[in-house]
């Protein structure tokens, strides 16, 4: 299961990179900047990995511990583990407002949907479940 969950932690740290960082690589190729059009890759890889790393792989290991308790098998285990990543891909936005933005987490803007930095973790967190669901269906991990 360690196997499977590091596999799957590093796949989606790659993707998550490649979506998160096209957006910025698409704005320096309009500024006619090429030489720095790997930049964003690095600088997002930079947060996206330890994220990915230190707090998706404990969230996915957690869920295969409840999913594992509640003796949830099939499309409930499937659902159980979505909703499991997804509460904590939607937490992590709370967590990171309050140890660095109480301002920004308590405004309008985060409430009205409106952020840009609100939206990753949950990307980053289905992500994280729909890969690791493929590697299970797998079973060789």
């Amino acid at each position: 299961m360690l196997k499977r969950k590091l596999i799957a932690a590093v796949i989606v740290s790659i993707i998550a990179d490649i979506i998160f960082a096209t957006p910025f690589v698409i704005d320096v190729i309009r500024q006619k900047a090429f030489g720095d059009v790997l930049a964003p890759f690095g600088v997002v890889a930079l947060y996206a990995v330890p994220a990915i790393f230190l707090y998706g792989l404990p969230v996915s290991l957690l869920s295969d511990y409840v999913t594992g308790r509640v003796h949830a098998t099939g499309h409930t285990r499937r659902w159980l583990a979505f909703i499991i990543h997804l509460a904590f891909g939607m937490g992590f936005i709370l967590i990171w407002g309050l140890l660095f933005d109480a301002d920004w987490l308590f405004g309008y803007d985060y409430w009205m949907g409106l952020d840009p930095f609100r939206s990753p973790s949950v990307i980053a967190s289905v992500l994280f479940w729909m890969v690791d669901e493929i590697l299970r269906k797998r079973k060789s991990l």
